[in-house]
């Protein structure tokens, strides 16, 4: 199920960025705020 919600998340960012704005303005407040992806997901010791 929460497949859909990264492939919609993907999809809505693609859309803003086709129309030229950044798709990142959407795709990355939705992934951290409403999907809960961590924004760093790779730590160097």
């Amino acid at each position: 199920m929460k497949f859909l919600l990264y492939v919609a998340a993907g999809l809505a960012g693609g859309v803003l960025a086709g129309m030229g704005m950044g798709g990142g303005t959407l795709t990355l407040p939705i992934l951290v705020l409403l999907l809960g992806v961590e924004q760093l997901t790779c730590r160097i010791n």
